[in-house]
């Protein structure tokens, strides 16, 4: 019984290890999302880019 207890236990940590992992890849693409829309934002310096990318974000 303990043995079988036990690889349960691995098989949930490494299914959490997964989700985990998940998370930070997708953490890291929204933060290198948006780093890059305040780098257009400061190229561009004006309002109408800063409304077309509302525009673009609410389609």
């Amino acid at each position: 019984m303990y043995p079988s207890c036990r690889r349960r236990a691995v098989t949930f940590l490494c299914k959490r290890y997964q989700l985990i992992k998940n998370y930070i890849r997708c953490a890291l693409v929204d933060n290198v999302c948006v780093a890059y829309m305040r780098f257009c934002l400061k190229m561009a310096g004006d309002i109408n880019a800063m409304s077309e990318i509302r525009n673009s974000l609410a389609w």
